[in-house]
């Protein structure tokens, strides 16, 4: 009787041939006596007990050589496939911050998706030239400072750079209670009945707050205008809605 191993039981064994292990080596027919055949057992015993160990030892030896590699000993570029990872880029430098505005724009009113909002007629229009000064009421009146040909530059995302004109607005309460200015609205129409487009770019700065007793406060309005439509314009300011409107009719060069 024979134990046989075949080559390699798995990929890295250490052995590389094939090996027979005999367990019995007797041969019944030479025993002659009953005396022989009882010595020959028991050294067929001890045999068939060597050769267990032996094969236990042996396939301890090939458990060892078929253990899996350990992640250490594995490459740390190795990708999935073997094929080697590439290499890390380069840090990409942010793009230099663009230069914000040189005037801080107000946010605007607090207010919901809910809340809703009474519709006011339009107050009384008040018509004078560009130079002049309107008395809307209550001795509050509006003047148009300075109205400036510019050429407007995008500074925020929506925004078109192009020619445009920016109107400097003065607002003076001579009333005895102060007036909120969060509200002012302004707007431009060309002699052609097109609305000048606003923009919020530099000089823009919105009125906002309250103008105390006998104060004055100033903002300024751009819009973009093309150099050949500034004749007979209208620009019309509206300090509180429902409340008297300036309107300033002129030409800017």
């Amino acid at each position: 009787m024979f134990i046989r191993r075949k080559k390699g039981g798995c990929k890295g064994a250490a052995s590389s041939d094939d090996r027979i292990i005999y367990l019995t080596g007797a041969d019944y027919s030479n025993s002659g006596s009953a005396s022989g055949r009882t010595g020959s057992r028991v050294k067929q015993g001890r045999l068939l007990l060597t050769s267990i160990l032996f094969v236990m030892a042996t396939g301890s030896i090939m458990l060892a050589g078929c253990t899996a590699p350990t992640s250490n000993s594995a490459s740390p570029s190795a990708g999935v496939y073997g094929a080697a990872s590439p290499a890390p880029s380069a840090a990409v430098a942010p793009p230099p911050s663009a230069t914000g505005r040189s005037t801080a724009v107000p946010a605007p009113a607090a207010a919901s998706l809910s809340d809703e909002i009474a519709s006011v007629p339009p107050g009384p229009l008040v018509a004078v030239s560009l130079d002049a000064t309107a008395d809307v009421q209550n001795n509050i009146t509006i003047n148009v400072q300075k109205a400036s040909a510019i050429d407007a530059k995008a500074e925020t995302p929506g925004e078109i750079s192009g020619p445009a004109i920016a109107f400097t607005v003065s607002i003076h309460n001579g009333s005895k209670s102060p007036i909120n200015v969060d509200s002012v609205v302004a707007t431009l129409l060309q002699k052609d009945g097109n609305l000048g487009m606003p923009t919020t770019s530099d000089p823009y700065h919105a009125f906002s707050g309250d103008i105390a007793p006998d104060a004055t406060d100033q903002g300024t309005y751009v819009f973009l205008v093309p150099i050949g439509d500034r004749q007979g314009l209208n620009f019309t300011v509206e300090y509180l809605a429902g409340s008297a409107r300036a309107q300033f009719t002129g030409d800017v060069p």
